[in-house]
């Protein structure tokens, strides 16, 4: 008969554990000190925009001149280069042509607010004046002219009347010649209109009621109006 032995169990089993290899452990990172966050960096500035320029101020028109003196020698022998009408009692000289000398000479070397022109007046020679001018003005040699600036202007005068004005003509001249303002249309209009639409004395009517023409035909068209008449005018400034 077999016989089977059994050993008793211990009370305490060994029990073999196999080695296990440990694993290294990440070392911890290290704890960096406390910084701060920078500041927020500012905005950067808007540009300045520039306040827009001033326009550039606009140029005086220049002065007007309305009467002058020029200086000028005969001694030369070279004329005036003037063609000049005078009234009847050549108290005035008017300006009508400037023609090649010593005018001339003189304009193209002066501002174009004191050039002689056709339509101004003569209004003094060597400090003479009126019948005393035609003696230095014919024979003299160093002159001082006293030019008086002339510019062109239309009216508009109500003729409820005579005109009132003292005329000369002399034709072919394509002008009348007004040598003095009387009682009538023309002293009334005088009385209420603005300096610049004034009619004055002396000056030279050119048009009547638009129409241009010799002297005569334009005195004749003064007589027959009625109503009102235009006046186109060359005179004093």
């Amino acid at each position: 008969m077999a016989c089977c032995c059994v050993q008793p169990a211990t009370e305490s089993e060994s029990v073999i554990v196999s080695p296990v290899t440990a694993q290294p452990q990440a070392s911890a990172p290290k704890e960096e000190p406390y910084k701060p966050p920078p500041p927020a960096a500012a905005p950067a500035p808007e540009p300045v925009k520039e306040a827009p320029k001033p326009a550039p101020a606009p140029t005086p028109a220049p002065e007007a001149v309305t009467e002058f003196t020029i200086n000028l020698n005969k001694s030369g022998g070279q004329s005036l280069g003037l063609n000049l009408v005078h009234s009847e009692d050549k108290s005035f000289f008017f300006i009508e042509e400037v023609t090649s000398g010593l005018v001339s000479d003189s304009n193209k070397q002066s501002d174009s607010t004191k050039q002689v022109c056709v339509g101004d007046i003569i209004a003094k020679v060597n400090g003479a004046t009126g019948t005393a001018m035609m003696d230095p003005l014919s024979t003299g040699s160093a002159l001082e002219l006293l030019i008086k600036k002339s510019t062109e202007v239309t009216l508009s005068i109500k003729k409820d009347g005579p005109l009132g004005l003292d005329l000369m003509y002399q034709d072919p001249k394509e002008y009348l010649i007004v040598k003095g303002i009387l009682d009538g249309a023309c002293k009334n209009h005088n009385a209420s209109a603005a300096a610049d639409q004034q009619l004055k004395a002396p000056s030279r009517i050119l048009a009547v009621n638009g129409t241009r023409g010799k002297g005569s035909e334009l005195f004749k068209q003064i007589q027959g109006a009625s109503g009102s008449v235009s006046l186109t005018v060359c005179q004093l400034v």
